[in-house]
């Protein structure tokens, strides 16, 4: 755990920042001046990009960092650590995030009602000037109002696209494990029920290495797998350096010791295939954030666009100056913090239900390839004899109770 000592408001971050980065027990921090807004943690394992992302900057437990003052960024060495990301929120955080940057508006609201009323009312000290900003902010916030616009949807887009290319990834995966897992009780012989129930055991277990991979949190692998792969499976799984990828190489296997034709193994395995496209398509976004000066620029405009904002609009407004700017700060920083948040999807994707959903789904799969196969069997459309390679009728594979031969071969994987 990194814990962020923060000193000074945003704007200060932003001319001159002195952020400490202090680790706890397990190694020396690698302290760095966030010129560059990065701080880096325990040994180079997790880097925090303290991005200027909101209007005040504050301390936040490490469980909560979603949002604006810091995420997570993948490890240095994409090889053999795990990214971290943050732990998926249990409910919305963008009004807590936002407090900070609105109660500063506020206060800046709240000062320029304070100077005029007191100008005003000769309140203030003889010989004080006075300075009036009014038309010049009114001028800059009439002249950049259309590119803030601009800057905000441009960001927000850009985030939104990142999400909803890491919610379609993840609908590929649950796709793809259903076709495999058809696709291997179909085609696999009747006479290796071992295989076919490896193959959706593994197929589960590919998602929840994915899972894992991209949102460690407080899970292990055994929370999960306990009740679908052997403790040898789990502990072999455990340690190798990138768990989705020998998930994976471990499902091709399976596919390989079958006793399936080549063309058969070959459809098998395009379909598996696709299970790195989509490793390797949710690394690159994770990786690859939106480049940091893009979001460096739109918020440290939006902070000098609303710091002049209460000058700008107080002769028109008079004292109702503070409340109006607060909810001006409310929705611009909101639409901010939502571009902030939908950048790293998997802090929000609710992965956990997808592989829920992949299981459930598998599973019912293996199951149900008994009875499909006797409702076939009683429409006439009996299955191939494992042994033979031909269609056999009901009645001509049956066993002395009247049931099809291949279906005591099958039961034992409904049993199990």
């Amino acid at each position: 755990m990194v814990v962020l000592h923060v000193p000074q408001p945003f704007l200060g971050s932003l001319t001159s920042p002195n952020w400490k980065s202090v680790a706890d027990a397990g190694g020396a921090a690698k302290a760095a001046h966030c010129t560059d807004q990065y701080v880096y943690g325990n040994q180079g394992q997790d880097i925090l990009d303290v991005h200027a992302g909101c209007m005040l900057t504050h301390a936040r437990p490490a469980n909560e960092r979603v949002g604006c003052t810091a995420r997570y960024m993948p490890s240095r060495d994409a090889c053999t650590s795990t990214p971290s990301v943050p732990t998926l929120p249990s409910r919305s955080t963008i009004m807590g995030n936002i407090v900070p940057s609105v109660v500063w508006v506020g206060l800046i609201g709240l000062s320029v009602s304070a100077w005029h009323y007191a100008l005003g009312n000769n309140i203030l000290p003889e010989g004080t000037p006075d300075v009036n900003l009014g038309p010049a902010a009114s001028t800059f916030i009439a002249q950049t109002s259309a590119v803030l616009s601009l800057l905000l949807v441009f960001r927000t887009n850009a985030s939104y696209g990142r999400w909803d290319e890491a919610r379609k990834m993840w609908g590929l995966l649950l796709n793809r494990s259903r076709d495999i897992v058809r696709m291997g009780m179909t085609m696999i012989p009747d006479d290796e029920p071992e295989i076919k129930r490896a193959l959706a055991k593994w197929t589960y277990a590919t998602a929840i290495s994915l899972r894992i991979h991209f949102q460690p949190g407080e899970f292990a692998l055994e929370d999960f797998l306990k009740d679908t792969l052997t403790a040898r499976e789990i502990k072999s799984l455990e340690d190798a350096p990138h768990r989705p990828v020998r998930a994976i190489h471990t499902l091709s296997q399976v596919v390989m010791n079958s006793k399936m034709d080549s063309i058969e193994k070959t459809t098998l395995g395009t379909n598996i295939t696709q299970f790195h496209d989509i490793l390797g398509g949710c690394e690159r976004l994770l990786r690859a954030p939106i480049p940091v000066s893009y979001t460096r620029h739109t918020a440290r405009f939006l902070f000098i666009w609303l710091t002049l904002l209460p000058i700008a609009i107080y002769p028109n407004v008079g004292d109702f100056t503070a409340p109006i700017v607060v909810a001006i700060a409310a929705v611009l920083c909101g639409v901010e913090e939502i571009g902030v948040q939908c950048e790293e999807p998997f802090g929000i994707l609710p992965l956990e239900v997808i592989c829920g959903r992949v299981k459930a789904d598998v599973m019912k799969t293996l199951e149900d390839d008994l009875s499909v196969k006797q409702t076939l069997i009683e429409a006439g459309c009996g299955p191939r004899e494992p042994a033979a390679g031909k269609y056999v009728s009901a009645s001509s594979s049956a066993t002395s109770n009247g049931r099809p031969s291949w279906v005591v071969s099958q039961e034992s994987v409904k049993a199990q």
